[in-house]
């Protein structure tokens, strides 16, 4: 007699598909008499992305160049306006058609991850109705864009630690590839994809099995390639400044960012001689701790690891990262 399982698994990936649509369909359907939502963020978005596309790069509507702006929301909506769509129509369905892809990439990871389908058709259905992702799907914002990209990288992320550094005989480095560069897309469509670029290389330091050469090598490679985007956009950006002198210069910005990771841990007021006291202690023992937990990884049997080990590893380390960031812009 022929076993149900295969039956059941299919019908619980047709249940994912269905509630992806669901949530695409619901997203459209609720933006079809009105259209989406559109404020003083989406009209910058929406401007860039027409001008570029009518070849005029990427300014604003007063043909400005974009810079408070990170661009990558606007080049995807470039690409269809070029073919004829309106800016409206869009970003609409960019967003719509990448809500629905988050609903299926989910549901189909937690099918291939948990025993309990009916747990998989839950979770999936929690993720489609979920308010915030609902309310972005319908606005001209990037929140739906930075979302998909950075679930992919994660995701790629566990994979590739998972797998650890043989795939059929050969390093799978298309998986640590594709993680980077969906963390520097993230990082490239959103402010907040920037603690990618710190999260990845750490984990890849602490979770992977391999030689300290592999794991250094590993996160330099995961480092460089996440930090492009942001590294090319701020190049642009400083040459749009010295083109069209406008707002403070991009030292300033610099600057700037750099405050806003520094005050992670350290709080506005300290004193300077404290602070750099505290950095140099942070940092030295970091490092040590990073040393020694290498040199004792190294020379134990890192075949050990469970299989089910790295995406708490993944997205407990995202999760801390995250939100000391969130925390420290507010």
């Amino acid at each position: 007699m022929p076993t149900l399982a295969p039956r059941k698994a299919l019908a619980v990936r047709i249940l994912v598909a269905v509630l992806a649509l669901a949530a695409t369909a619901n997203a459209l359907l609720r933006t079809s008499s009105y259209g989406a939502a559109v404020g003083m963020d989406e009209i910058m978005y929406l401007s860039a992305a027409e001008n570029l596309a009518a070849g005029e790069g990427l300014t604003q509507f007063n043909l400005r160049p974009l810079r408070s702006w990170l661009p990558f929301f606007s080049v995807l909506m470039a690409g269809p306006i070029w073919l004829g769509a309106t800016p409206e129509e869009a970003g609409r369905w960019l967003n719509a058609i990448l809500f629905g892809l988050i609903v299926l990439i989910i549901g189909f990871w937690l099918h291939a991850n948990l025993r309990s389908r009916t747990l998989v058709v839950i979770a999936t259905a929690a993720v489609a109705l979920a308010k915030e992702l609902n309310h972005f799907a319908t606005n001209l914002l990037s929140e739906i864009v930075f979302t998909f990209f950075t679930l992919l990288a994660l995701l790629q992320l566990v994979s590739f630690l998972r797998e650890g550094r043989e795939e059929n005989g050969r390093p799978s480095w298309w998986k640590l590839l594709s993680a980077a560069l969906c963390a520097g897309l993230a990082g490239a469509t959103r402010y907040a994809g920037a603690p990618l670029i710190l999260f990845g290389p750490l984990v890849l330091l602490l979770a992977y099995r391999g030689s300290i050469r592999a794991r250094m090598a590993c996160a330099g490679l995961f480092a460089a390639i996440a930090a492009a985007p942001l590294a090319l956009i701020s190049l642009r950006n400083a040459a749009a400044s010295r083109l069209n002198p406008e707002g403070p210069p991009i030292w300033e910005q610099i600057g700037t960012c750099v405050d806003v990771f520094r005050r992670w841990a350290i709080p506005e007021g300290t004193p300077h001689q404290l602070e750099w006291l505290l950095w140099s202690s942070v940092v030295l023992t970091l490092a040590s701790a990073a040393a020694l937990f290498l040199v004792r990884r190294q020379a134990s049997d890192v075949g050990r690891m469970r299989r089910t080990a790295e995406p708490p590893v993944v997205l407990g380390a995202f999760v801390l990262i995250y939100a000391s960031f969130i925390a420290a812009v507010q």
